[in-house]
């Protein structure tokens, strides 16, 4: 018997293990809590089939399948998603509000400085390949920090459960949801470049550059 040290099984770092024959022969009973069975997934369905009519009629004996593990253990781990899933989602809204607030506020507030730029010849073309290349701009910062602070504390926080809770665990880039995040991002951009240019259509130069800041 002894101590075994760096035990990962449940997250435990130390366990104290002796052989089966020595501990049923210390407490005087059989203190087997688990048997395990392994066999070909060919043969999976007749060995459970066999395997449930050793149980029948003995409260004592209960039979757990590797498929009800899996289904159980997924299902925690979905629920877990989900409810950060959540999280990010409220997340993302909150950045995108912002970023709609922001892009408008600048707008407004440099309304006369545009129509300055048009008043001594900067046309409607230049006008939006100018707030394309604005937008543009802000979407790959955007998308920079997201994809930096994002994947390295979705990678820092996996890892912490590897070592404390679950060893099983792995990171898995979300490729699904960034293209998702990217093509939100993208049509948030477009919709404020039209508003922008829709709003500048509406007013003469001189009304833009009599605009007060």
């Amino acid at each position: 018997m002894g101590i075994v040290n760096e035990y990962s099984y449940s997250g435990f770092s130390k366990c104290f293990a002796l052989p089966e024959q020595f501990m049923n022969e210390a407490t005087g009973i059989d203190c087997t809590g688990t048997i395990s069975v392994i066999t070909d997934m060919k043969k999976y369905d007749t060995v459970e089939a066999t395997l449930n009519q050793l149980i029948d009629g003995n409260s004592d004996l209960v039979m757990e399948t590797i498929k009800e593990s899996i289904t159980y253990y997924s299902g925690l781990q979905q629920l877990s998603f989900g409810v950060l899933l959540i999280v990010a989602v409220i997340v993302v809204c909150f950045s995108l509000i912002n970023l709609v607030n922001t892009t408008i506020t600048n707008f407004l507030s440099r309304r006369q400085e545009i129509g300055m730029l048009q008043a001594i010849g900067l046309s409607k073309k230049q006008l939006i390949k100018m707030l394309c290349y604005e937008g543009l701009m802000y979407s790959v910062f955007a998308t920079l920090v997201t994809l930096v602070l994002g994947t390295g504390l979705g990678f820092l926080s996996v890892q912490v459960v590897v070592k404390t809770m679950n060893p099983y665990f792995y990171y898995s880039f979300p490729w699904l949801i960034v293209l998702i995040y990217l093509a939100i991002l993208l049509i948030v951009q477009f919709t404020l470049i039209s508003y922008t240019t829709g709003n500048l259509k509406k007013q003469s130069l001189v009304e833009q550059i009599r605009t007060m800041e």
